[in-house]
């Protein structure tokens, strides 16, 4: 029976083994494929909020690898990116190969049917960062509690979200009149959770702005000492040498970045492998380097590592729709 046992475990090993190669093997043919046309198409117009001299760096380094694609890239913000690609698309227009947008923005898209839908994982994109058929993860939005440290220091600063309910922090919490933290916090909490929090938060007399890119000159200005910031838009502060540190909470909130592929698209093909590869563990830490926005679903990226054991709270892409609709139900409370 050992012995019987022994040569069923060693089949069991193989037959798996040749499954996973078989497996490997159909995305790489799959893979050659997408290569051989893009090559036949030998360019790919991408929109995102990335800028023009950001585009270079990522395509420069895409380039290495895949050298026969010329870029045509259109800097816009993602509402702009969706509102163009509906444009387009009504009127029969072929614009992007790839648009890269939040996913919640890209919802309209998807109601029309103005997207693709791609099996990537027969093209062998990362499991963790398929969600949808219409759109791959490239980035994600994270939220951190960023604090002023010429007002705060280390020892004071708040590390997790219940540290901002302190009355110390009485009318010099800075956060963004968008809901969107809160709203991806629920998949972790619980709505009624997140509901009870915000209203304590605000007897704190929050200062509530308009715009969240405002949120980290304000802070680096004093003129309030903590903030909910999206991560991201720290870096021009930071890198001017802003008084500013910061910490990832937990669980921390996130939104998927994806990159979509309008269906009126010229160049499909290059489209697909540029999505693909944004996506992948290259892509994702020259995306990062340069964006500083991160993709936690991508192990290797390097805000995966930094809050490797933190649990990340969102929203699946299939039901943004709640998401939306606890988004609205936030929105009287911080601003009654």
């Amino acid at each position: 029976m050992r012995s019987g046992n022994r040569v069923l475990a060693a089949f069991l090993v193989s037959t798996m083994t040749l499954c996973s190669y078989m497996v490997a093997n159909a995305a790489s043919s799959t893979l050659d494929k997408v290569i051989e046309a893009a090559k036949k198409e030998g360019k790919v117009v991408t929109y995102g909020s990335y800028t023009p001299d950001e585009a270079k760096e990522i395509q420069g380094t895409f380039n290495n690898r895949y050298p026969f694609i010329k870029f045509e890239h259109v800097t816009m913000g993602a509402s702009d990116v969706t509102n163009r690609v509906l444009l387009e698309s009504r009127s029969g227009t072929a614009g992007a190969d790839v648009a890269v947008t939040g996913a919640p923005m890209a919802i309209p898209l998807v109601r029309e049917q103005f997207l693709r839908q791609v099996d990537w994982a027969s093209l062998g994109a990362l499991p963790s960062a398929i969600d949808t058929s219409w759109g791959v993860t490239v980035a994600t939005v994270t939220y951190v509690l960023a604090w002023n440290t010429k007002l705060v220091s280390q020892a004071d600063a708040p590390k997790n979200w219940n540290d901002l309910l302190n009355p110390k922090w009485k009318g010099s919490v800075g956060i963004w009149v968008n809901p969107n933290p809160f709203s991806d916090l629920v998949s972790a909490w619980g709505e009624a959770k997140v509901t009870d929090y915000l209203k304590r938060l605000m007897q704190n007399a929050p200062v509530v702005m308009r715009g969240g890119g405002e949120l980290p000159a304000r802070l680096a200005a004093g003129e309030i000492s903590v903030a909910i910031v999206i991560d991201q838009t720290l870096r021009p502060v930071v890198e001017s040498g802003g008084p500013i540190q910061w910490v990832w909470p937990d669980p921390l909130p996130v939104e998927r970045v994806v990159a979509t592929l309008p269906k009126l698209a010229r160049n499909p093909n290059a489209g697909m492998l540029y999505a693909l590869w944004l996506s992948s563990p290259e892509g994702a830490s020259v995306y990062e380097k340069v964006t500083w926005r991160g993709n936690v679903f991508v192990p290797s990226a390097p805000i995966a590592q930094k809050t490797r054991g933190k649990k990340y709270s969102f929203w699946p892409t299939d039901k943004l729709d709640a998401r939306a609709a606890a988004s609205k139900r936030f929105i009287p409370i911080i601003t009654p």
